[in-house]
């Protein structure tokens, strides 16, 4: 185990914490924009398949997102440009495609001709508590997808089984919205993570 892993390892146990917020500048010339990270002092390896450094990276790219390059500078420097920067911005576009699904209002959508108060208030109680909600399993979606690829696939799941347990007759189409809105995240994420976990990310040293 390198010095850097054993120090991420011990980073749980109340030793120097893994920032999710990277050091970073950006550079500018007249062919290119670059995010250049200074990776001496983190106790994590710089490199995009860890997932403590593709946070901070992904952080970083959201604000600057005309980057045409991603520079690890570490002890030895990490370029990522063209299929990898391609990828990064693919996953920044997920995740704010992910927030707009979690937009919907159930309540203001779908019952909208409901007019007494009591019934109203009644159905967006309901709405609200239901774990179904979109603006609740959207939103957590949206946070785990920039977090951890594994852990947003297995909260995929989860929520996948909460929502065809809803068999309310009344939320069916709520249901059926959502059913169709989470095959087309995940369809979107499967070019992602065939990209991540079966070429990995082109470096350059």
């Amino acid at each position: 185990m390198g010095k850097k892993a054993a120090e991420a390892k011990g980073s749980t146990m109340g030793e120097k914490k893994v920032e999710a917020f990277c050091n970073h500048d950006v550079e500018s010339s007249t062919v290119e924009m670059r995010l250049v990270f200074d990776c001496k002092e983190c106790p994590v390896d710089a490199d995009l398949k860890n997932k403590h450094c593709l946070k901070g990276v992904l952080t970083a790219l959201g604000a600057n997102y005309n980057a045409d390059n991603v520079v690890l500078s570490d002890y030895a420097e990490l370029r990522y440009s063209g299929p990898s920067m391609k990828m990064l911005k693919t996953l920044i576009d997920l995740s704010s495609e992910i927030d707009n699904l979690s937009l919907r209002n159930p309540p203001r959508e779908y019952f909208s001709d409901i007019k007494a108060q009591s019934a109203k208030d009644k159905r967006r109680a309901t709405c609200n508590s239901c774990k179904a909600n979109p603006q609740v399993i959207f939103r957590r979606m949206k946070k785990m997808i920039l977090e951890d690829i594994e852990v947003f696939y297995s909260e995929f799941l989860t929520s996948s089984k909460i929502v065809k347990q809803t068999r309310t007759a009344e939320c069916q189409v709520c249901v059926k919205t959502t059913e169709e809105a989470m095959v087309y995240v995940f369809n979107l994420t499967e070019e992602f993570r065939a990209f991540l976990y079966f070429e990995g990310f082109s470096v350059v040293i």
